[in-house]
């Protein structure tokens, strides 16, 4: 099993290194490259778990140089040799990018039927799915799959929209997010979406925090709604007043959110001050 494994992805790095099928683009033209030498060293000829852990070699391989053609054919014959949840999960979400819609179903559903308290293939199925033709039914997806997994950030995530998209404003999305980041505090986007929450329903404090600790690691674009949401609401702030001059620069530093993380302490606001914590020790431990 080693050495089939081993040769059909060792001849993928080495097409790659040498680049002549990569220069091409063709994914299929390297697809039948690698399945080739999966033929000739045995591969096709193993059974279950020995074939389907082949194939998933060559497709973790594929996903490394980005060539997503060859990742879904060698997933295909991957869960077809033996099928495997986390492997039909990240098959179904490539279908899904590939606007392949009936085939991610497929995918998620076999998934489920391999295991019904699968977090990870309830929210994708919700969110490729249903997200748009059915709403509801995916809100009812998500549900289930923070049941099974509080800490699902991207459930969390994706329900808030749809919650917030129902009903303007919701407090239980609040709730989803706050417990999803406590487990990844590094959740740019989410968070955004938590901020952006908090500010609606006036929760203000609240939503200074989280904007601040968002832009910390977000995208352009999440800095840029952070500081519009600073900018709206600059006179009434102890952050503002002492420490725009340096959110504004880019990014609030590490002294900065310690400092406004004090403050809240002696305002009585522990609760968020915690926030601020846990989102630095996490983001220390990621660049130490």
């Amino acid at each position: 099993m080693m050495s089939a494994i081993s040769a059909s992805v060792g001849l993928l790095d080495l097409d790659l290194a040498g680049d002549p099928l990569s220069a091409s683009g063709n994914d299929n033209e390297l697809y039948r490259a690698v399945f080739a030498a999966s033929v000739a060293c045995g591969a096709d000829s193993l059974s279950g778990s020995c074939k389907a852990r082949t194939w998933g070699a060559v497709a973790n391989v594929a996903a490394m140089h980005s060539l997503v053609d060859a990742q879904i054919l060698a997933l295909e014959h991957s869960v077809a040799a033996m099928p495997f949840g986390p492997r039909l999960v990240i098959l179904g979400t490539l279908y899904g990018r590939a606007d392949k819609i009936e085939k991610a179903k497929a995918a998620f559903e076999e998934a489920l039927c391999l295991d019904a308290a699968d977090d990870e293939a309830m929210a994708n199925l919700a969110y490729w799915v249903y997200s748009h033709s059915d709403p509801p039914r995916a809100i009812r997806l998500y549900e289930l799959a923070l049941a099974r997994n509080s800490n699902n950030v991207f459930a969390a995530e994706q329900l808030a929209y749809l919650l917030a998209s129902r009903d303007g404003v919701s407090s239980q999305a609040v709730v989803l997010l706050e417990a999803a980041l406590n487990a990844h505090p590094l959740e740019a986007t989410a968070r955004a979406v938590l901020a952006d929450q908090c500010w609606r329903l006036g929760r203000i404090e609240e939503a200074r925090v989280h904007f601040a600790l968002a832009a910390v690691v977000g995208s352009e674009a999440i800095k840029n709604m952070s500081l519009h949401f600073f900018s709206e609401t600059e006179n009434t702030s102890w952050v503002v007043r002492n420490g725009m001059a340096s959110f504004t620069s880019g990014l609030m530093g590490h002294h900065e959110l310690r400092a406004y993380a004090t403050q809240l302490d002696i305002l009585g606001l522990g609760r968020l001050a915690d926030h601020i914590r846990v989102f630095l020790s996490a983001y220390n431990c990621g660049t130490e």
